[in-house]
């Protein structure tokens, strides 16, 4: 007797990977200029840039993106947003427009809807809008933009070089985010066996399929602190920091206060509390502060505030992976603990100094702690003294460190450099 229907079976392993991905990375956030939310859930580039455009151009970013927007599909890859919309002028009109399906039309407002049927009826004059109002945009808005962007950009795809877990689309996923999925990205994980995690310049979160069947692109922010899966443990003290602001009866009211209203004032915060408006008010700060809460000014000395329920949900994944058997191991592993507060911002979890301090303080720190790795009783040559910085530093320039010590008074040489010691 088979009992195949009752017995579960391991979810299918899902690829993954790491990608700049220009085009849909630009398209994506030239929608979002005209997207709903936008001052809330976005990089503040992003949102001042939406505020640069003239009511003609916001007219005609809704009408591409909300109307027009299957045409924009790339059919390949393209190098850069440039050679996209190059491309886009060379595409057969017609085929463009059979790229829309004119039922889902009906799904936006009526006067947007009319202007885009009459430019199906005129797939040329449909094309150069859109390829007008893209390069546009591009040239006055995003290029010198996304060239400054870069660098952090290009730090993520150090991500390629990790091992991904194997694991189902949603378990994915969540290791990725180091965080519970927010609905908007669980309900499309369906059936997905490619996930192309793209670092943005402006995008704080959010998922697409593009008209893939099988493959998600998750676009996230590109910090480098907060980008996903980073190289540190979940330290203590980002837990402790957080979980005192929610250590508290009133702040935890305010939390559920918000969580049942869209966004609330301060003064009808104030109101449901039979406390100060100072303590309410420190209290707000504290769950500001902690990110739990987003402040808006209200236009006049009022602030609004809204619930962060993203923030909320990292914070208890945090708590969860900070008590997993590979991080406290990872963090009792760490160089850094045994070492002083001053010195170990410079430092990776190894013990080797990763940068050269701007202030006297942590300048010190590093070369009190290098001087250590030298013998008392033993004389070096400078070739010998350069060797052992090189072994305690990451960035390469042991010249430097060697005479910074003989500047602080450390290290001690002959008058002619051949010999170096420790007092």
């Amino acid at each position: 007797m088979s009992l195949s229907l009752f017995t579960q079976t391991a979810p299918k392993a899902t690829e993954a990977t790491v990608g700049l991905e220009p085009v849909y990375n630009v398209l994506i956030s030239m929608a979002l200029l005209t997207a709903p939310g936008l001052d809330r859930d976005q990089e503040p580039w992003l949102a001042a840039a939406a505020g640069r455009l003239s009511a003609e151009q916001r007219h005609h970013n809704r009408l591409v993106f909300e109307a027009l927007g299957a045409t924009l599909l790339p059919t390949k890859e393209y190098s850069s947003f440039a050679t996209y919309a190059d491309a886009l002028t060379t595409q057969n009109p017609s085929a463009l427009r059979e790229r829309i399906d004119v039922d889902l039309l009906s799904q936006i407002d009526a006067p947007l809807q009319a202007e885009a049927t009459q430019l199906l009826r005129d797939p040329a004059a449909m094309q150069q809008l859109i390829v007008n109002h893209l390069r546009t945009l591009w040239k006055t808005q995003f290029a010198a933009e996304w060239e400054k962007k870069q660098s952090n950009m290009r730090f993520a795809l150090t991500l390629n070089e990790r091992t991904w877990p194997a694991t189902s689309p949603s378990g994915l996923v969540r290791a990725f985010l180091r965080a519970e999925i927010p609905d908007s990205i669980s309900d499309q994980l369906g059936g997905v066996q490619q996930i192309i995690f793209v670092p943005s310049p402006y995008v704080q979160l959010h998922a697409a399929r593009f008209g893939h069947p099988h493959t998600l692109w998750l676009f996230r922010w590109a910090d480098p602190w907060s980008w996903p899966m980073r190289n540190e443990p979940i330290q203590r003290s980002e837990i402790v920091w957080p979980a005192s602001a929610l250590a508290d009866e009133t702040r935890l009211r305010i939390l559920e206060f918000l969580a049942a209203h869209e966004e609330m004032l301060a003064q009808e915060i104030i109101a449901q509390l039979d406390v100060s408006q100072s303590t309410v008010s420190r209290h707000l700060t504290q769950l500001s502060k902690a990110g739990f809460i987003s402040e808006q000014r209200a236009g006049d000395a009022n602030k609004r505030y809204r619930l962060q329920p993203e923030r909320v949900g990292q914070f208890t994944y945090a708590l969860s992976q900070l008590l997993t058997a590979e991080n406290a191991q990872l963090v009792l592993s760490d160089a850094r603990l045994e070492q002083p507060a001053a010195l170990r911002p410079f430092l990776d979890r190894d013990g080797l100094v990763t940068d050269w301090p701007a202030k006297r303080k942590g300048q010190k720190a590093v070369l009190d702690y290098l001087i250590a790795k030298f013998a008392l009783t033993e004389r070096y040559s400078e070739a010998e003294v350069n060797t052992l910085l090189s072994q305690w530093h990451t960035y390469n320039d042991p010249a430097y460190l060697r005479r910074s010590l003989v500047d602080f008074g450390l290290l001690k040489r002959t008058s002619d450099g051949a010999q170096y010691w420790r007092e």
